[in-house]
């Protein structure tokens, strides 16, 4: 019984210390710049030939592409607390515009891009966050 105890303890310990959360209130995280994130720069001749697709798939792809980027830099500009929601909204317009214009296997290969684009941009603000706040830490020094 008493191992059962200590276990738990040593548990719930454990745990309070990894926690993210001290007092009932989120600790302060160093925060990235969103907004790096969202920034695209495709090559759409490049994309066109790696989804295979004819003359007028390549229009709606561009005129799609373009309305999402539009809709991100909007959001983006108009900041507050649903900007998040917003960009979510214009990727899934994005996604749902292109389902319609792709087959299933050149959708599957232009959501996986889209999304690895996103994935890619998160980690190089990160990184960016990350040398930034080394540089200063050393200047500190």
């Amino acid at each position: 019984m008493k191992r059962i105890v200590f276990l738990t303890l040593l548990t719930l310990l454990t745990s309070f210390s990894f926690a993210q959360v001290r007092f009932g209130r989120p600790m302060p995280i160093n925060r990235i710049n969103l907004d790096e994130c969202y920034e695209l720069s495709v090559d759409m001749k490049r994309l066109s030939s790696t989804l295979d697709l004819d003359e007028t798939q390549a229009g709606y792809l561009q005129a799609y592409y373009n309305t999402m980027v539009n809709d991100i830099n909007d959001a983006i500009e108009e900041g507050g607390f649903v900007k998040q929601r917003q960009i979510d909204r214009a990727i899934r317009k994005n996604l749902k515009n292109m389902k319609k214009h792709l087959n299933n296997e050149q959708f599957k290969t232009y959501s996986t891009l889209l999304t690895l684009t996103f994935s890619n941009n998160v980690k190089t603000a990160i990184l960016n966050k990350v040398e930034k706040d080394r540089e200063r830490f050393l200047k500190k020094r």
